[in-house]
């Protein structure tokens, strides 16, 4: 439903950012970003921390071990209570879709996430191909393709 990222080097305010030390306590805040959500009676909400999310955040340079003490963790949900008002309230209409131009696939697709370590060097090299193939837009006659290719060097691990 939403997110939130923190650089832990950042939680004290991102005017000064200090590194953490290794086997230090720290307690954090962690903001996610807003969102409208109604949870249905009974259903259960699952809260997911993870220590990277590419390809939205860079990975840390180096390898690092994260323990969560959840002893006085809490997650905190803003509550809005119902109004006599609500009983009013139209659903939203449903989703009107355009239809999908005639297209012919000149070239297929294909997507790539490959990975490549050097066992000795310990270097870890990512090739990322996003190609979106060819095809032709059949009303008009437009051809259309898109290819991304991107080598990222070494990460440091």
């Amino acid at each position: 439903m939403t997110y939130g990222i923190l650089n832990l080097t950042h939680r004290d305010g991102h005017a000064n950012p200090t590194p953490l030390e290794p086997g230090k306590r720290y307690r954090i805040r962690l903001e996610l970003n807003n969102i409208g959500y109604a949870f249905p009676k009974g259903h259960r909400i699952r809260l997911a921390l993870s220590s990277s999310y590419w390809p939205l955040i860079w990975s840390s340079p180096e390898r690092a071990t994260l323990i969560l003490q959840t002893g006085t963790a809490s997650l905190r949900l803003p509550v809005r209570a119902p109004k006599p008002e609500d009983d009013a309230l139209k659903p939203f209409p449903g989703v009107e879709i355009t239809p999908v131009e005639s297209r012919t696939v000149l070239v297929k697709g294909r997507n790539e996430r490959t990975v490549t370590k050097d066992l000795m060097s310990g270097t870890t090299r990512f090739l990322l191909v996003d190609d979106d193939g060819k095809y032709r837009i059949d009303a008009h006659g437009l051809e259309v393709g898109k290819r991304a290719r991107a080598r990222i060097p070494d990460q440091g691990r």
